[in-house]
């Protein structure tokens, strides 16, 4: 499968090398220039046990990649993941702007590269998720 992983840190980097060990194309997506660089390069940025190797792999073999949202191609994935931090808000729930703009983002980039969109109608019929209709 062609895939994305939209936020490199800790879950998003482990999931995006996890999912290219299993043979997938996988594009990580991040603000970050310098993960970008290094994701790239090969390197990871944080200690996790056999990761190294896996990323390394992973790039070595062409299954791994890392992008700006700015500079997406066109080739629409099988699906994209949102692995983004939700930190405590001061009123204690989660902060979701992070997972938000990456959505916004995600949604612009489907829209204006015309690749497949989900309408609201068409999601509701797919996400069992939802217990309702979404107008």
């Amino acid at each position: 499968m062609n895939l994305e992983v939209w936020g490199l840190g800790r879950a998003g980097l482990v999931c995006a090398a996890s999912l290219a060990q299993q043979g997938h194309q996988v594009v990580g997506v991040d603000i970050d220039p310098e993960k970008i660089a290094r994701l790239n390069a090969g390197e990871t940025y944080f200690l996790e046990p056999g990761l190294s190797a896996r990323v390394a792999a992973a790039v070595a073999s062409g299954h791994l990649s890392a992008v700006a949202p700015d500079t997406l191609g066109e080739a629409m994935p099988d699906a994209s993941i949102l692995c983004l931090s939700t930190p405590p808000a001061n009123s204690g729930e989660l902060d979701t702007r992070f997972i938000l703009a990456a959505a916004l983002s995600l949604a612009q980039h489907n829209v204006f590269a015309r690749r497949r969109v989900f309408t609201p109608s068409s999601c509701a019929a797919r996400c069992p998720c939802t217990s309702q209709a979404i107008d």
